[in-house]
């Protein structure tokens, strides 16, 4: 069983009326993807990370990695569906 959920880094802005309010949404350098895979009683943790053929991660990135691992989440980085299709499968 998978759960998934589309993490948005950055800021966005909306205005209502004379008023412009600012939403902080993640932190830079967080993955694009949460994603939870329940396996009988033991849950697994990814971030994950999508790229273009020849995308690179930014430092911001990098160190996000470094912090998702360290907590005993896996981090991966994503490049194609069937890179996708073997990690989440």
């Amino acid at each position: 069983e998978l759960y998934f959920d589309r993490l948005n880094s950055g800021a966005i802005y909306e205005r209502r009326g004379n008023k412009t309010f600012g939403i902080q949404l993640c932190r830079e350098g967080t993955a694009d993807f949460l994603v939870i895979k329940h396996c009988g009683d033991v849950s697994k943790i990814m971030l994950l990370e999508l790229k273009g053929d020849r995308g690179k991660t930014s430092p911001t990135q990098n160190a996000f990695k470094i912090l998702v691992e360290e907590q005993g989440a896996s981090y991966f980085i994503i490049h194609s569906i069937g890179e996708l299709e073997r990690i989440v499968g």
